[in-house]
């Protein structure tokens, strides 16, 4: 079945007040409260909820983009088994804790957000917090850095994989980050020196990843 992916209805003057108004002002008079839209799944139709409890969207194939899940729609829901059924294995979320403090259910005091990360590591889906500032972006270099070390770590885990799918991998992830195209005069000397330099970030991610495995993991 097709998503149609949602669309924002931010206006001028809301966009003009957000730069005025602290977050935690916004929240607690705009968002509505526990009747909060983005927390409410019965504000929205089956089109805005490509996981069902969630509203979500597929940005690609692989990629989900969606409203944070609480502890309430991930057990009502039963998010967890929706993610493995859709082969989604990473959470990556933007949130600061504490964001949006107004807004449905009350926050997980261990975490700071309206569930706790424990849930999906238990069920073996990783996940990784880059908090960014509600209502903007965050520096170009800084997520560049964030989402690079985020794949990388991601890779790392992969303990064993074939040689030649780890290179076109990290040929795929060096044209995404460089946009230095196969065809560019310096595209032989770029891939030369970023995989050299991203094998050895790799090797050390993987001694890290080993090593926290073979911690987890009891001697017999």
């Amino acid at each position: 079945m097709l998503v149609r992916a949602p669309r924002p209805k931010y206006t001028l003057v809301g966009e003009a007040l957000r730069y005025v108004i602290p977050g935690h002002v916004q929240c607690s008079m705009g968002c509505g409260g526990q009747d909060c839209k983005f927390d409410n799944p019965s504000s929205w139709s089956e089109q805005d909820q490509a996981i069902k409890g969630l509203y979500s969207s597929w940005v690609s194939d692989h990629l989900l983009a969606m409203s944070r899940p609480s502890t309430e729609s991930i057990e009502k829901y039963d998010v967890i088994d929706q993610f493995r059924r859709c082969g989604i294995k990473t959470v990556v979320n933007l949130q600061i804790p504490g964001e949006h403090a107004s807004c449905g259910n009350p926050l997980e005091p261990e975490s700071g957000f309206s569930y706790r990360p424990e849930v999906f590591m238990e069920n073996n889906i990783y996940f990784y917090n880059f908090g960014w500032s509600d209502y903007g972006v965050a520096n170009l270099t800084t997520a560049s850095k964030q989402t690079l070390t985020c794949v990388l770590d991601c890779m790392a885990h992969m303990l064993a994989i074939p040689e030649e799918v780890e290179a076109a991998f990290l040929k795929r992830t060096i044209k995404a980050f460089t946009w230095v195209g196969n065809d560019s005069e310096d595209a032989g000397r770029v891939y030369e020196s970023m995989t050299a330099a991203l094998r050895c970030v790799l090797k050390d991610m993987r001694r890290s990843a080993l090593g926290a495995e073979e911690a987890r993991v009891p001697s017999l």
